[in-house]
């Protein structure tokens, strides 16, 4: 009951530390002169349609984001299927963990890389490669 108690206490203190900054910065008064915004619909998404450079990142985006979410579903479905009808090693870690740990330890994000790097520095190139996108 200790712990939890004091886990309690941080966030309520940290929740309290968020208040006081927002207190900070919000301003205490409006603008004299607010300039009003061209009137348009909230959810109009023709500018953004009719931009093809904007649509082709977006789309590359979705997609890649697609692929990564299939990935990790799949490969920890796949897993989970080779473990209970094959067996596991004991050394492997469950199928949720292990692909979290992958994902937590990908190259593209900098700070695993740089300690990966400090490891190996065979798998240093490989992350620096794909930092650079090659």
């Amino acid at each position: 009951m200790g712990g939890s108690f004091g886990l309690v206490l941080l966030g309520g203190v940290t929740a309290l530390g968020a208040v006081l900054i927002a207190a900070m910065v919000m301003p205490t008064a409006l603008p004299a002169s607010v300039t009003k915004a061209p009137s348009r619909r909230l959810l109009d998404f023709r500018p953004v349609l009719r931009n093809r450079a904007a649509m082709g990142w977006i789309i590359g985006y979705t997609v890649h984001t697609w692929e990564l979410s299939a990935l990790r579903a799949w490969g920890v479905t796949f897993l989970t299927v080779v473990c209970a009808s094959q067996g596991a090693p004991s050394w492997l870690p469950d199928p949720t963990v292990l692909f979290t740990l992958v994902g937590l330890a990908r190259a593209d994000y900098p700070i695993p890389a740089t300690l990966r790097s400090l490891v190996s520095p065979a798998v240093g190139k490989l992350s620096s490669r794909a930092e650079i996108g090659l």
